[in-house]
């Protein structure tokens, strides 16, 4: 009797498939060159956007010319307000984006050859974040990132890949050097090919007929696998759910491996660490205010090229001294500290009666000072990338310490951090490394063990790489530890969570 149904459903697809081929032939099909010069997005009509736009073409150009300047995008506004990018491509010199939009001008060096691009297509990648008013460009391992261009949510644009220029025949879309090809844009806005009303309403009929037929003996089919399936999530919930051990199956990153160390080192994520020049730890000769002492003077330094007031510095430390006391006991320490510093590379502590500041010469490696510096880079390559990850996989911005001053540093560390995973994590030519997704999502719970975007990152990538039994795994501990920290369950099932966030 199953196997009946089934012999009905696929004799019902054979005869559905059969039709929409006889369809498509009768359809007239308009020749087009392997790629296009121009490409006006929704028919070159206005279209609302509410918060991302995602588009992705290869890029070539043609031979015999000296030089090259040509529009790649152009987004324009109701209000005709324009943001533009540009390709520009001269002898000799690195091949450059030009981003435009109203009195800014930005360039950008891309670093791909003026006889690259005439010999091949290069991908080009562009995540437009109307919420977060930022265009963000990925070209081969290299990410861009713009921001402040007078982008909005909620907003109508005409967006124009290449250059649109009218010939003498006819409206067809030319240019005299661009070649656009495998264009994909997300939401969907390519013009799809015309056939004739009367061609449409046939096929129309014909799906809704067959898809009909389908739907009734697929009912039956699905109706007797669903108890199998039941018994199977059953059989899983009860299993014993691995350990740690069992679910990070991509290699761990090696910071060490990374970074290329041969040099001593100060580590705040995870625990704070200090290594000397032979690599041992030295950390032990910190005292609680050497420490506290140590990492005023560093962290003030990162936020303000001044470093930190001497003011600031007795009202934290030294506020039941006088400030003759207190001025003693300053010399006094740092004297210590320095002693310490001695051993483990080069700095520098500048003071005057104001203010004082500590700097590091290039042979200390600190994970704090990379990461400020990371954070500051408007591109990331994934090198980069994979650094940033490694820094922040080890633990949290200094767990240990507990001081008052210290919690806006954790904060803001914390935040700017997590957006800049979660920005990352959404740019096309990462969201295809699904490994280094689940790695991000990782990164994230370090700093938020409870954020729901890495939750979705996690397991939709678990999912892509076929270990959806581990994707549930993540997701059914996110919600005990959801659950045991707030006192009320997570309303978001797996189902609506994976249907809402896969792209």
């Amino acid at each position: 009797m199953f196997d009946r149904y089934i012999l009905r459903l696929l004799f019902f697809s054979i005869i559905s498939s059969v039709s929409l081929s006889i369809l498509a032939q009768d359809e007239v099909t308009p020749t087009s060159p392997p790629y296009l010069s121009g490409v006006g997005l929704n028919k070159n009509h206005f279209f609302r956007f509410n918060n991302d736009i995602k588009l992705s073409f290869d890029v070539s150009i043609q031979k015999g010319y000296e030089e090259y300047l040509e529009y790649l995008v152009r987004i324009v506004d109701i209000n005709k307000q324009e943001v533009n990018v540009i390709l520009s491509i001269q002898d000799d010199t690195p091949s450059e984006l030009l981003i435009i939009s109203k009195d800014k001008l930005s360039r950008r060096t891309v670093g791909i050859t003026k006889d690259e691009l005439q010999k091949t297509f290069i991908p080009f990648n562009f995540l437009i974040d109307l919420k977060s008013d930022q265009l963000t460009i990925g070209v081969r391992d290299t990410v861009l990132i713009e921001n402040r261009l007078g982008l909005k949510p909620h907003t109508d644009y005409k967006i124009t890949l290449g250059t649109l220029k009218n010939s003498n025949r006819g409206n067809q879309s030319i240019t005299s050097s661009l070649k656009l090809s495998n264009i994909s844009s997300d939401p969907d806005l390519l013009e799809q090919k015309k056939t004739e009303q009367g061609e449409n309403s046939i096929l129309l009929w014909i799906i809704i007929i067959v898809v009909l037929d389908i739907f009734i003996f697929a009912y039956i089919i699905i109706q007797k696998r669903k108890q199998k399936k039941l018994r199977q999530a059953e059989e899983m919930d009860n299993e014993k759910e691995p350990g740690d051990e069992d679910i990070i199956f991509y290699p761990e990153i090696d910071l060490d491996e990374i970074i290329k160390r041969d040099r001593s080192a100060i580590f705040l994520f995870k625990q704070f660490e200090v290594l000397d020049k032979e690599g041992k730890d030295i950390s032990f000769r910190f005292t609680p205010l050497l420490k506290e002492l140590f990492l005023l003077l560093l962290l003030y330094s990162q936020k303000n090229s001044k470093g930190i007031s001497t003011g600031l510095l007795k009202d934290i430390l030294w506020f039941d001294k006088e400030q003759q006391s207190a001025n003693n006991n300053r010399a006094v320490n740092i004297g210590k500290l320095k002693g310490i510093l001695d051993t483990v590379g080069g700095y520098e502590i500048i003071s005057n009666p104001h203010n004082i500041r500590i700097e590091f010469k290039d042979d200390i490696y600190c994970d704090y000072i990379r990461i400020i510096s990371l954070l500051s880079h408007e591109s990331l390559n994934k090198e980069q990338i994979l650094e940033l990850v490694a820094i922040v996989r080890r633990g949290a911005f200094l767990p240990e310490s507990n001081y008052e001053w210290l919690d806006p540093f954790k904060a803001e560390v914390s935040d700017k951090l997590i957006d800049n995973l979660l920005n990352l994590a959404k740019l096309p030519n990462i969201m295809g490394d699904n490994k280094l997704l689940v790695q991000i999502a990782d990164t994230i719970f370090n700093l938020d063990s409870l954020n729901e975007n890495a939750l979705a990152i996690k397991c939709i990538a678990l999912t892509n790489m076929g270990k959806r039994s581990m994707a549930n795994i993540s997701y059914n501990r996110f919600v005990k530890d959801y659950e045991s920290m707030y006192g009320t369950p997570y309303v978001v099932s797996f189902s609506e969570m994976m249907k809402s966030n896969k792209s």
